[in-house]
């Protein structure tokens, strides 16, 4: 992934190829929804043999490392793990979890990585996904190395946002790194990353796109078909990783039982209830842990159409919204850790019935219609 093949503004790419160029800021905090494509066509210029104007060539070594799955010998990387896949690795050296995490940088080469699709493999024998303490010590260590084709050695944390404390072993590395080292940090919200990484970091914030850029970098970038696309523009916020993400087929199959779900909350009827819950239960996994997602985007979205809206039971609307969205974020988690679905989704969805006004209670208008 280059500068010159990422979809936003020329302005803005080339203010990221003017960080390059200068080398003035060996660490960078790369943050958004869109942050792992940004992220790694800084990885690529940082590495690349023939560095053009702040932008990786593409036809060097190094860009060819990249393109194979991010695995190029001056590149360490630090990704979330469970504490049971930890241990796995620590026992078998060189194990699954690494090659199944490259295979999927090879699979979304273009770089617009969906993070949940690395979460769901990593939780599915239970489990929190976490960036562990071990793998960040051994981090330390391995990037103090110099480096073996190029100039610098770079050292990448993606999804920097579940440090939380551990965050505290990197400290001394961030303000003082190596000459040779580069370190690049990234997260899909700011707001988890502890303060004191934060002051040690310059923090890049990838914008949103427009809805017309999404279309047409999909469309014409990524190869999807036109009507497809436009189904899932209204609820990607200008986010092409939520677009690839909302495109995969068990997300966009989730989609009608999600739908009917969040519509229950104006339904008593038992019998409507009892329908969608053995509708959820004869539904494959995949699309049983899909829906929660929908459902946080059915939220948001009544969020930004009404955002003054009063809360059914009272109360600040801010915080009600902070503790939805964290039960949501919550379901998603029980249900990666095979907890019957049906219990799952039946306690949100009474959860959600007690805080959402009354006009919330159906898909937003803005959105109904678009995967009907």
């Amino acid at each position: 992934m280059r500068f010159a093949d990422l979809p936003w503004d020329p302005e803005v790419v080339v203010g990221w190829r003017r960080l390059v160029a200068e080398g003035r800021h060996p660490v960078l905090l790369v943050v958004g929804e869109d942050a792992t494509p940004v992220s790694i066509a800084f990885i690529q210029a940082w590495l690349c043999q023939s560095l053009e104007e702040g932008d990786a060539c593409g036809r060097c070594q190094s860009c060819q490392y990249i393109r194979r799955g991010m695995s190029h010998p001056d590149l360490e990387v630090v990704f979330p793990l469970t504490s049971a896949l930890e241990k796995e690795m620590q026992k078998e050296g060189v194990p699954a979890p690494v090659a199944h995490w490259q295979k999927l940088f090879r699979q979304y080469s273009h770089g617009f990585v969906p993070p949940d699709l690395w979460l769901t493999y990593i939780t599915q024998g239970g489990g929190m996904p976490v960036l562990p303490a071990n793998r960040l010590r051994q981090f330390l260590q391995s990037v103090h190395r110099l480096p073996v084709v190029g100039s610098y050695v770079v050292g990448w944390i993606w999804q920097a946002q579940l440090l939380g404390t551990s965050g505290n072993i990197l400290l001394k590395l961030l303000e003082e790194p190596p000459a040779h080292l580069r370190i690049i940090l990234t997260a899909s919200t700011l707001s988890p990353i502890l303060p004191t990484i934060r002051s040690r970091t310059l923090i890049v914030s990838v914008p949103p796109l427009s809805s017309e850029r999404v279309m047409t970098y999909l469309t014409t970038g990524l190869r999807y078909r036109v009507e497809e696309v436009a189904k899932v523009i209204p609820w990607c916020a200008g986010s092409v990783t939520r677009a690839v993400r909302l495109l995969e087929p068990e997300v966009r199959q989730a989609y009608s039982l999600a739908r009917e779900g969040w519509e229950l909350l104006a339904d008593e009827s038992s019998a409507s209830w009892w329908r969608w819950l053995q509708a959820v239960e004869q539904a494959p996994r995949p699309i049983q842990q899909s829906i929660p997602e929908w459902w946080l985007l059915f939220l948001r979205k009544w969020m930004e159409d009404e955002p003054k809206a009063p809360m059914h039971n009272g109360g600040s609307p801010a915080i009600l919204m902070y503790r939805l969205v964290d039960r949501l974020h919550r379901a998603q988690t029980a249900l990666r850790h095979h907890i019957p679905s049906a219990i799952v989704l039946y306690l949100v969805l009474r959860e959600l019935q007690q805080w959402l006004p009354v006009g919330w209670r159906s898909v937003p208008a803005s959105s109904s219609g678009a995967l009907s």
